[in-house]
């Protein structure tokens, strides 16, 4: 239990050095005492002490079910959260859909892990895209750490919503978790059903289709990382059924 430093440097307590100054950087974290000495912009780096509580906000929309994202998201949120409980600290999980959460759970030691797996293995991926915004509102006061496992998509508010957490003083990381057959679709004719509307559109995938939607993806991609590094939060984009060792330091 107890604090620990955050995940990411930013706006905290313990100084930790400085860095150049990028575009995006908050410009009250320029040391312009430096700048009159070198002529150099640099930011300077904090390391937070946050709360040793751990809340997870998983999406539960539609799209997350296919292609195995859904079960990549899940096995994220669980082994975030059992690592956190092991460690002493406290978890919180809530699901969201459709603009509200669902069934938000807390557990508060080792021994509510077995809970805590039923409680995963029982959340289903139905309706539309949204409510992290919802979701947020039920994280407790004091700021601890936040764990976002999303595929991103139909979730325009939730960049806002992340970035006022990180402004509250939540050290706060963003699993943005895409399909590879999202990443890479197979050549010809497709017929695509959008999994949260259920509108269905065919589309002819050859290679020019291919780049723009690769492009696309990437851009989208980029915006978010863009997103995140601007506000100290940490972005990782996560390849559904990657195994564990590609993604549990990054997030557990």
């Amino acid at each position: 239990g107890g604090s620990r430093p955050g995940a990411r440097k930013g706006a905290g307590s313990q100084f930790e050095g400085h860095r150049g100054y990028v575009s995006g950087d908050d410009p009250r974290t320029i040391d312009w005492a430096a700048y009159a000495r070198t002529e150099n912009l640099v930011v300077r780096e904090f390391r937070e002490e946050v709360e040793g509580t751990l809340a997870v906000l998983l999406d539960a929309s539609a799209s997350m079910a296919p292609w195995g994202k859904a079960l990549s998201a899940k096995r994220v949120a669980a082994a975030a959260a059992v690592v956190a409980l092991l460690q002493g600290d406290q978890a919180r999980l809530v699901a969201f859909a459709a603009g509200k959460a669902l069934d938000p759970r807390g557990f508060a030691s080792p021994k509510d892990i077995p809970e805590l797996d039923r409680h995963v293995e029982s959340i289903g991926n139905a309706g539309a895209g949204g409510g992290l915004a919802a979701a947020k509102t039920l994280l407790h006061a004091r700021r601890g750490r936040v764990l976002f496992v999303s595929d991103l998509l139909e979730e325009e508010s939730a960049g806002p919503a992340l970035v006022a957490l990180r402004e509250r003083g939540h050290a706060v990381t963003v699993v943005h978790v895409v399909a590879m057959e999202e990443a890479r679709p197979p050549a010809g004719l497709l017929r695509l059903r959008d999994a949260e509307t259920g509108e269905v559109r065919e589309v002819l995938v050859d290679d020019s289709t291919a780049a723009s939607y690769a492009k696309s993806l990437e851009d989208f991609a980029a915006g978010w990382r863009t997103l995140c590094a601007s506000h100290g939060i940490s972005y990782l984009r996560l390849t559904a059924g990657a195994p564990l060792a590609e993604w549990a330091e990054a997030v557990c």
